[in-house]
């Protein structure tokens, strides 16, 4: 089957063809802008996804740090009243410079964490003694 087109629709199908293929080379040029623009997005999401990771891991170490800096202070501040009994009992100077150093070091504590730990075992301790 054989079509014949007159000049003027021919002219106007190759108008029509050229049109589409401009309109074709827009859309690859938009479509190659998104998927840069896609490529970029997944770039920033995977270092997003790895910056999440590490603040993860960091979380978990200053958790770990945390918790050994409470198991210490604790087991610091059980030891203060075993040391003030060894002072009455013995009333030796190794024992109150020990405890002086250890109650120095938990004021220090307490202030480095905001708390009143130390304080508070010592009016424990002085209620304790006045019963």
């Amino acid at each position: 089957m054989t079509v014949t087109l007159s000049q003027k629709s021919y002219d106007a199908l190759l108008d029509d063809l050229e049109k589409l293929r401009e309109r074709n080379a827009e859309l690859e040029r938009k479509l190659d802008k998104e998927v840069k623009l896609s490529y970029e997005i997944e770039g920033n999401l995977y270092d997003v996804s790895k910056e999440r990771d590490k603040i993860i891991n960091d979380m978990a170490e200053v958790k770990r740090k945390a918790e050994a800096w409470i198991d210490l202070k604790k087991e610091m501040a059980e030891m203060y009243p075993v040391l003030v009994n060894d002072v009455e009992i013995t009333n030796g100077e190794c024992e109150k410079g020990m405890l002086y150093q250890l109650g120095k070091h938990l004021r220090r504590m307490d202030e480095l964490d905001g708390t009143n730990d130390f304080k508070n075992l010592l009016s424990d301790l002085e209620r304790g003694s006045d019963e």
